[in-house]
């Protein structure tokens, strides 16, 4: 098992539950990959549209063809789409979209500005492709709006998720590979434009954590194999992400001092702008007393 792993995973939090994943794993050797591309097949079938890709970390992109594509200029649309995305099945009630789009409306109001947003939708989605009549890439029955599930859907939240689950039963160098794997993919916060909003949250902090577990799994793997370099581009990852993670601070720490640069070490320790932690004083100062340069 990857170096630190054993005792992480006890502590991981829970992974949100996706929407149904696309990319299949497969073994190449000792280690795995994902076999679908980033983007989705460009193949089309004569009985469907062809495939969406959608990037939820960082700013918000479809795919379709490898080709961008530009959304509706309807903001309700786009962040309806935002929202299906995310969900369980991809799929939503009206209730629940105008709850979480138009709560201070009244109930006429929300649905006629959700029909607004939705028909916006529906026509940038489907763009010059032909469609029957309640077909197309959103559907609407029973009150409920849905992605088409008969049309392939993909997102880099499926592929970050299924490389998570299939490192955490692998091990040693296969894990380090499925990590940052699925580490490239997290290009920012989930879903920027919906920062503030109150639906997104919950699975941002769910995935943010989910990221800086497999950051610190790195760490501490590339520290034991004595890679300091690559350790310390993994510890300032997740810097990047938390500045007060203290954990990385120690990575840094001991890291810089394993490269006999132990002022950098010492200013590490300066930079944590919170109170430290007990171990933290300790290897700071061993590091004064030139003990931890001694034990590397």
């Amino acid at each position: 098992m990857l170096p630190g792993l054993k005792n992480q995973t006890q502590q991981t939090p829970p992974v949100p539950q996706p929407t149904p994943v696309q990319a299949q794993l497969h073994a190449n050797g000792k280690q795995l990959r994902i076999a679908a591309s980033s983007q989705p097949d460009s193949g089309e079938s004569s009985n469907t549209l062809p495939a969406l890709y959608f990037t939820c970390f960082g700013r918000f992109q479809v795919r379709r063809l490898n080709q961008l594509l530009t959304l509706c200029s309807n903001r309700n649309g786009q962040a309806m789409l935002r929202y299906l995305v995310v969900q369980p099945d991809r799929c939503a009630t009206m209730d629940a979209l105008m709850e979480a789009f138009w709560p201070n409306d009244e109930p006429d109001i929300a649905h006629h500005k959700l029909q607004v947003a939705a028909s916006a939708l529906r026509r940038s989605l489907n763009g010059n492709y032909y469609c029957d009549a309640g077909c197309g890439y959103v559907l609407c029955k029973r009150q409920t709006y849905q992605l088409n599930p008969s049309i392939s859907m993909r997102s880099d939240i499926d592929d970050f998720l299924a490389l998570y689950r299939a490192g955490r039963q692998t091990g040693g160098s296969a894990t380090a590979d499925l990590y940052e794997q699925a580490c490239q993919l997290y290009k920012g916060p989930f879903l920027v434009d919906d920062l503030y909003a109150d639906w997104s949250s919950p699975q941002r902090g769910q995935l943010s954590s989910i990221y800086l577990t497999m950051c610190n799994a790195l760490a501490e793997h590339y520290m034991e194999m004595h890679r300091f370099e690559d350790a310390m581009a993994w510890a300032t990852a997740i810097l990047k992400e938390n500045h007060c993670d203290e954990a990385a601070h120690r990575h840094l720490m001991r890291a810089y001092t394993a490269l006999g640069r132990r002022t950098e070490a010492l200013r590490q320790y300066q930079e944590l702008g919170v109170e430290p932690v007990p171990e933290t004083v300790k290897l700071f100062h061993s590091l004064l007393s030139g003990e931890e340069g001694a034990q590397q």
